[in-house]
């Protein structure tokens, strides 16, 4: 096979803990093992908060790592984002064209939409291939977040992106939802659009509590405004069940609200834990059922990544999320848990009363068939080649 010189753009990278990064990381160790790769990406800040102070040194790999030293926001902030955006497209733009005899092929994981746009546009200035994987429809994930102006702001930014993914050789996304939604918007040919699913660095599956002494509902993952975790205090509040708890494990932008309002239900059993990486799974292992929320319009423009780290914990997941996205359908196909529409307390309420009351052989069941559907189409092994064969391809 003919020795290409790969360019891999990722706007995270190890140390940090996120699942994107370790999917650039593999992707380049993988790709690495026939080709020449280079990877660019900015300064490491992810998720908010996290101390890469204490990081250990990076170990010897078999690609070259180039830190570029762009802008970071870490918080999320749209003017600060897009300057990080802007900057680091900005950079590696730069990068591209310092280096255009030397690159075969560019793949990149960055952030929409400045930085996409820059770099797929001198890509296509030197005549040079490249491959975007879209982890996050924008403009509309931006979009839907506005109160006024949605429209108007769509209507601008939408061409930007419909260029960007019409140009690539290969548009890779993260589930079928998103595949059909970009085929729709964006006038691309099906051929063009694939579907491989994310994958995150894990250990060993954690091990099926039997019984805690309270029933264990848990919220793992980031409080932000678009998992609607008010949804499931409310509703878990509202039924005032001692004999069972809800965990929200974690932190972010809607920490302190959500801690307020937990408080208007002094009869229910709600707690706040810290989350690292690192306790994952460990956390994962302390809950009968593992909850997953999100706003209406979230659902069909993503796939959390807290959905994989779900199904490894071999634990069945309470869906509160919209019709006909990716999650109730997996989940359902599956038979893994339970699906409920968002904003519908009433519902919520009475699913959560139904999950308290099953048998824990109907737990058990659903564990286990979360953890087969995850072995059968979310392994590192399955979708790291599928990625990289249509890379090459």
């Amino acid at each position: 096979m003919h020795k290409k010189n790969i360019l891999l753009v990722s706007c995270v990278f190890p140390p940090e803990p996120v699942v994107s990064a370790t999917l650039s990381y593999d992707l380049a160790t993988y790709l690495a093992d026939e080709h020449h790769v280079i990877v660019l990406s900015p300064p490491p800040t992810r998720p908010a908060g996290y101390d890469f102070s204490n990081v250990q040194e990076k170990k010897e790999t078999s690609f070259v790592h180039i830190e570029m030293q762009s802008y970071t926001s870490s918080a999320s902030k749209v003017l600060p984002r897009f300057k990080e955006s802007y900057d680091f497209g900005k950079k590696v733009a730069q990068y591209i064209s310092d280096n255009k005899n030397k690159i075969d092929l560019l793949y990149m994981n960055t952030w929409p939409l400045a930085s996409q746009y820059l770099i797929a546009k001198t890509c296509l200035q030197f005549n040079i291939p490249y491959i975007i994987h879209v982890q996050d429809i924008y403009p509309e994930s931006l979009t839907n977040k506005l109160a006024i102006g949605k429209r108007l702001i769509q209507k601008l930014l939408l061409p930007f992106d419909r260029l960007v993914l019409s140009r690539a050789k290969k548009v890779i996304t993260i589930s079928k939802g998103m595949q059909s939604y970009l085929l729709t918007t964006r006038g691309l040919n099906e051929i063009h659009v694939s579907v491989v699913f994310n994958w995150q660095k894990v250990s060993k599956p954690t091990i099926p509590v039997v019984k805690n002494e309270k029933f264990t509902f848990m919220f793992l993952g980031s409080l932000s405004p678009s998992a609607q975790i008010e949804s499931i205090i409310s509703s878990f509040g509202a039924i005032a069940n001692r004999s069972s708890q809800l965990i929200i494990a974690g932190s972010g932008s809607e920490e302190s609200k959500l801690k307020e309002l937990a408080k208007t239900y002094p009869n229910a059993d709600i707690s706040f834990i810290k989350a690292s990486a690192d306790k994952v799974a460990d956390l994962q292992a302390k809950a009968d059922v593992l909850v997953l929320s999100l706003r209406n319009g979230v659902g069909k423009l993503a796939l959390p990544s807290k959905l994989v780290a779900y199904m490894f914990s071999k634990k069945p997941i309470l869906a509160i999320v919209e019709k006909d996205c990716d999650i109730e359908k997996i989940i359902e196909n599956a038979d893994c848990g339970w699906v409920v529409e968002q904003d519908n307390n009433d519902k919520i309420q009475s699913v959560i009363k139904e999950i308290i009351e099953s048998e824990i052989e109907l737990l058990l069941e659903k564990g286990k068939n979360v953890y087969s559907f995850y072995q059968e189409n979310l392994t590192k092994k399955i979708n790291l080649k599928k990625l990289a064969d249509y890379i090459i391809k």
